[in-house]
């Protein structure tokens, strides 16, 4: 038997509507010698290759265990809700186990009852669909914002789950939180799909997010990681960032109200200097910024 030939069968038990193509079962043959061969493939597929199937099949049929990245949300929630379903059908139609799969999101997607408690203590007033969002979080299951009923609130930034304001092992929610729940769900599945942003964090954490070692890495849109890597390694700082650990601050220690409020100010000066110098970065005409620091003014 042709070699490719497990490939293409599991793509023809998807459907009668399948059509062969020859660069598919090329693509899943490389991968399949990669896998085998514990090598890295560099593979260009024009659109209208179907790439997934390409990729998933040698995934299923060899039995490994990998970790699939996307660029973007679209091609997750393709992969999810399409792909990886026919890639099951396809397995059990062909007798094969079939390999299980879980979509791990970042933590920002999900919900954080301790910080929306807070939140309440603090917030003079909230949406129309104030009494709809409540009656969701006493409701769902997965406190993912995709699950919500409505339009994405505004303050949605001020009670999802943060890295930086988690205290696990002291949340009276930690039993229930909804980001670790997904996650440890998650981290037993055959084919883990995330995307490069999460990735790369997890890759920068070592591994606090997710488990990579003994899994094949798989990156799907890989011309865009280059981006990636440049926003998460490098430096960036907002005057939204500035404003979000300000108020952080305010909502876990009241005294410091004084403090709070000269920084914001201090930061707003900033932002609007640098907003005036738009030629700012030009070797040929240099400018000079105003540094504002503890209420003196110096030049630099």
């Amino acid at each position: 038997m042709n070699r490719a030939a497990p490939y293409l069968w599991a793509s023809v038990g998807v459907g009668s509507g399948y059509v062969y193509r020859p660069e598919q079962v090329g693509l899943a043959s490389a991968i399949a010698d990669a896998f085998s061969d514990k090598a890295a493939l560099l593979a260009d597929a024009p659109t209208g290759t179907g790439k997934s199937d390409g990729y998933l099949s040698p995934v299923a049929l060899g039995e490994h265990r990998a970790v699939v990245s996307t660029g973007t949300k679209a091609l997750q929630r393709q992969l999810v809700a399409k792909d990886l379903p026919a890639i099951r059908a396809a397995c059990a139609s062909a007798g094969i186990n079939p390999p299980s799969d879980a979509l791990l999101k970042a933590r920002g997607d999900f919900l954080c009852d301790r910080r929306l408690d807070e939140h309440l203590k603090t917030a003079s007033i909230f949406e129309d669909s104030f009494e709809e969002f409540m009656t969701w979080r006493e409701s769902t299951t997965t406190g993912d914002v995709e699950d919500l009923p409505i339009k994405r609130p505004d303050y949605w930034r001020e009670i999802a789950s943060d890295g930086d304001d988690c205290v696990r092992k002291k949340c009276k929610y930690s039993h229930r939180c909804h980001y670790f729940s997904d996650r440890e769900t998650a981290q037993d599945a055959d084919i883990l799909v995330v995307n490069h942003a999460l990735l790369l964090v997890n890759i920068a954490s070592g591994g606090a997010v997710f488990e990579l070692g003994n899994r094949y890495l798989i990156l799907d849109e890989a011309h865009q990681l280059e981006d990636y890597v440049s926003e998460l390694f490098g430096a960036e700082v907002t005057f939204y960032r500035c404003r979000y650990v300000l108020r952080v601050i305010e909502k876990k220690a009241a005294d410091l109200d004084s403090y709070t409020l000269r920084v914001r100010n201090y930061a707003e000066a900033f932002f609007l200097q640098l907003s005036e110098h738009t030629i700012l970065g030009n070797k040929t005409t240099p400018r000079r910024l105003t540094r504002i620091f503890w209420g003196r003014s110096n030049r630099c």
